[in-house]
């Protein structure tokens, strides 16, 4: 019996955790990432929650409209000609185009 209740309350605390911490990472973004954009905003008269989220999503919307068009493809290529000949930056810049590419392929397995 002992066993069994111990089996489930460390059962219960290890699935706890990493959905703890997603919890966590989604409200430090959420947060984070709203109050850094709507605090940029000063002609807002007050605070609008999830603003900063929904700008946040324009601005890759447009992003993403300028690398698909040949000026911004171009421009990327120089950049990251560019990135690569400077030691650590290329290093970082290849670990988050690497996630990009491992991000990408699981969601197009969905």
């Amino acid at each position: 019996m002992l066993k069994h209740i111990r089996s489930t309350i460390l059962k219960g605390f290890f699935t706890a955790i990493p959905l703890g911490l997603t919890i966590l990472v989604i409200r430090f973004f959420y947060v984070g990432i709203d109050r850094f954009i709507v605090d940029r905003l000063s002609f807002l008269p007050k605070y609008v929650p999830g603003l900063g989220i929904v700008l946040l999503v324009i601005m890759f919307y447009v992003f993403g409209l300028f690398v698909l068009n040949v000026l911004g493809k171009r421009l990327l290529d120089l950049f990251e000609t560019l990135v690569s000949k400077i030691p650590l930056i290329n290093t970082t810049y290849n670990i988050g185009k690497q996630l990009s590419s491992t991000l990408t392929l699981s969601e197009r397995k969905i």
